[in-house]
């Protein structure tokens, strides 16, 4: 139950944060890219790098949650993972192509996310619905960071673009992860 509380508390946190992230960034104006600087270059294989990963590391473990949960709004959440996750994958390819970036795409998980989906795996039950939320919210609010910096600060137009239609998914999916451990709490 103090879990439960904990994680209520961690949700609401990152609902005010990422509140105030978006206000922020549609108070600021976003710079033009400047080219074909190689600083721009490497922030760009940066910014790939951490999304698609994180992109990849929330289908498999909503995958898993499809198997394991027992929850119905854990299921549901998964569902809408796995479908918005692999739509933002499409789009940030699209948008690499459009963008004409040739930065490398990973194709497998780097070390950090396979072992929170090793830890997932092992987890069952309850622990596996906590783990899985948990790491729902960590992954959501890196991702926030990621999506808004690149929004403010990248060096490509059409990156950036696509880094503003991610914030907002990425912001919808905190919300959501809010109503469930709300609802979590009250169930209690």
């Amino acid at each position: 139950m103090k879990q439960v509380a904990n994680l209520g508390l961690v949700v609401l946190a990152s609902l005010m944060l990422s509140s105030g992230l978006a206000r922020a960034q549609d108070d600021a104006t976003v710079p033009e890219p400047s080219g074909t600087d190689a600083a721009v270059e490497v922030k760009a294989a940066s910014y790939v790098e951490q999304t698609v990963i994180g992109d990849m590391f929330e289908v498999k473990a909503s995958e898993l949650a499809l198997r394991k949960s027992g929850n119905p709004q854990v299921r549901a959440f998964a569902q809408h993972m796995i479908t918005d996750h692999a739509a933002s994958s499409r789009e940030l390819k699209q948008a690499l192509t459009a963008a004409k970036v040739d930065v490398p795409v990973p194709t497998a998980l780097d070390g950090e996310h396979q072992q929170l989906l090793d830890t997932l795996q092992a987890s069952t039950g309850g622990d596996f619905d906590r783990n899985y939320l948990k790491m729902q919210m960590d992954g959501h609010q890196k991702a926030l960071q990621t999506q808004v910096d690149y929004r403010l600060h990248g060096g490509n137009k059409e990156l950036q673009d696509f880094a503003t239609k991610a914030t907002t998914m990425v912001q919808t999916h905190l919300s959501e992860l809010g109503k469930i451990s709300q609802g979590a709490l009250l169930s209690q």
